[in-house]
């Protein structure tokens, strides 16, 4: 029996761990997934929602440019009657609203509850959407998040009504008669 001969290996010692986004960054830029010229955090380039959640309510959701207070308060004041209260997390952005109504900010470096000062109910919101992006669309487009957006609004918003109910209300909505559609002629759909 003869020794075992060291095998020369070509490719580099497998990284173990985790990445920092930096790393990631270059690695992408050596793929040809990236562009050279990049600036920012990649979670920078992710596209920006806006969420509002009557206590116990309705949500509503909004796809913004950017999450300024600029961009924020004509949205928020367009949204929220004056007499009632926002409660926030502490993103400056909100810091505007305080001038029009009542608001009051949770810090989450420091607390996640106040009394009955809280953002748990869009934060429940806020998993929920994500986990069916996640998990179910695995990737949406910019251009179609307002779809997605809509259709994950009107499933949380009556979520508390039964599925007869439910049905009954998109049939009530319906105007007119509702056709078939085909692309091909038919002899039974002159509407083809």
């Amino acid at each position: 029996m003869g020794s075992a001969l060291p095998v020369a290996c070509s490719s580099p010692p497998v990284q173990r761990g985790h990445w920092t986004w930096k790393e990631r960054i270059q690695d992408e830029i050596k793929m040809g997934i990236r562009p050279k010229v990049y600036k920012g955090h990649p979670r920078s380039r992710k596209a920006v929602v806006l969420g509002l959640l009557e206590r116990g309510g309705r949500v509503r959701t909004f796809h913004v440019s950017d999450a300024i207070g600029k961009t924020l308060q004509p949205i928020l004041k367009g949204n929220i009657e004056k007499a009632s209260r926002l409660v926030t997390d502490g993103h400056p952005a909100y810091r505007m609203i305080k001038n029009h109504l009542r608001h009051d900010v949770i810090d989450h470096e420091i607390e996640y509850v106040r009394g009955d000062v809280h953002t748990q109910g869009v934060e429940n919101y806020w998993s929920l959407l994500k986990r069916g992006l996640y998990g179910v669309f695995h990737h949406v487009d910019e251009g179609y998040l307002g779809c997605y957006l809509n259709e994950f609004q009107y499933r949380f918003n009556r979520r508390k009504i039964s599925d007869e109910e439910r049905f009954a209300s998109l049939m009530g909505r319906i105007q007119g008669r509702v056709l078939w559609y085909c692309q091909t002629p038919q002899p039974q759909n002159p509407y083809a």
